[in-house]
């Protein structure tokens, strides 16, 4: 329900400071365990993403409701969807390395698709291709990356690649989080993935969320070294892809800034942010009063601002991650693991859409969080999904495919 004008000015005044919540991190990254590899595949200290979804606690705003709390914005003026172009594509990520046989993935990759989605985002792990030395590349990762890659283009996908995770030997056994010693290995990784997808892969996204410790340890100007490394090597293997800066956690200005600060400004083609709100409940329209608050999507205008304070404003923003997570509420949860309900989570979704679509036209690809629902037990982490664990239709997805097939 819309509450009145002056409740929801009183409840934007509480989420602006930009301190008051957080989220410290995601992993959707994913990959093959040891377990689940072909037999005689050899493995690092782990595939690509083993993580779960984490957020830093912070002195925040309460709520007593029990169940899941009602809509505190009222929806923008229906919009029709603008006709298909480049510039408002929505896409999905793409949990395709654990629990899947080849049919599910082939079924998950219709289902996507089926539903108008024009992207999708995975994870590969440079740790998973190369684990134990510079010239060695593992088979069985790299026939699984084809067959995925090709499936998804073979039903009209365009796919974006989230390049990251360091093998030992180019650390110094340092964690697969932390930099390489030489940057110039990461730019000899991605010279010869860019080779490999050249004219398959549309997109390399330079690590998932590196201003988190829970996914990238160095420093911003470590992180800013491998994008400089990797823009010429990603150009050198396939002139056509374009390179995405690694997408922060929220609309993370501060970091953003600092990468700025740290020279990386001229190595990307696409600026990336993950407007995960914060509140999690909160609708997508939820303003950025002051202009501080990097927990909302609305402040992708501050993002945008800090590019073309930096000579970038021509460039695009894609949201490489953005969604709600879909269960009830006890009354008692963080910020950061409020869930909404299905219909919130499908209405949220479509509203997300047409606020970019209507309002922040430089925001030029929207992908959400994620294909299926997970079963890692964290009730937030696992339900995020358009899709049911078993592959049947949420409410979002249902409402996705009538949206986007207009």
């Amino acid at each position: 329900m819309v509450v009145i004008a002056l409740a929801l000015v009183a409840a934007s005044a509480l989420l602006v400071a930009p301190n008051s919540i957080g989220k410290s991190g995601s992993s959707r990254g994913e990959g093959l365990s040891a377990a689940a590899q072909p037999t005689g595949a050899t493995s690092g200290t782990s595939a690509v993403g083993q993580a779960a979804r984490w957020r830093r606690p912070a002195r925040t705003t309460t709520t007593t409701t029990t169940g899941v709390p009602a809509d505190p914005i009222s929806p923008p003026t229906p919009l029709q969807p603008p006709a298909a172009a480049e510039g408002s594509a929505v896409g999905v990520q793409l949990g395709m390395w654990n629990d899947y046989s080849d049919a599910q993935r082939l079924a998950v990759l219709d289902k996507i698709a089926a539903a108008h989605l024009r992207w999708v985002r995975i994870d590969m792990g440079w740790s998973s291709f190369q684990d134990r030395c510079r010239s060695c590349y593992n088979s069985w990762y790299m026939d699984r990356a084809n067959f995925v890659v090709d499936a998804a283009r073979q039903r009209g996908l365009k796919v974006l690649v989230t390049a990251w995770r360091t093998p030992g030997w180019a650390n110094g056994g340092a964690g697969e989080l932390a930099p390489p010693t030489n940057p110039a290995d990461f730019g000899s990784f991605m010279a010869w993935l860019a080779g490999r997808f050249r004219g398959r892969v549309s997109a390399y996204e330079i690590w998932n969320e590196p201003d988190s410790r829970d996914f990238f340890t160095g420093s911003v100007g470590q992180y800013a070294a491998l994008v400089r490394a990797a823009y010429p090597a990603v150009k050198s293997g396939d002139p056509d892809a374009r390179v995405v800066l690694g997408g922060p956690i929220n609309n993370n200005t501060d970091w953003l800034r600092a990468v700025y600060q740290a020279g990386a400004g001229g190595s990307f083609d696409v600026m990336a942010t993950h407007p995960y709100m914060g509140p999690s409940d909160l609708p997508p329209e939820t303003p950025d009063l002051r202009g501080d608050n990097i927990y909302l999507l609305t402040h992708v205008a501050a993002v945008h601002e800090l590019m073309r304070a930096n000579g970038d404003g021509d460039k695009p923003i894609w949201f490489t991650e953005m969604g709600w997570s879909s269960h009830p509420n006890d009354g008692g949860e963080a910020n950061w693991d409020r869930g909404v309900t299905p219909q919130q989570q499908a209405a949220y979704t479509i509203r997300a859409i047409q606020l970019v679509r209507s309002r922040y036209p430089y925001v030029t690809n929207m992908i959400l969080y994620n294909e299926r629902n997970r079963a890692t037990g964290d009730v937030q982490l696992d339900n995020y999904g358009i899709l049911h664990r078993d592959l049947s239709e949420k409410p979002v997805y249902t409402e996705l495919r009538s949206y986007l097939s207009g």
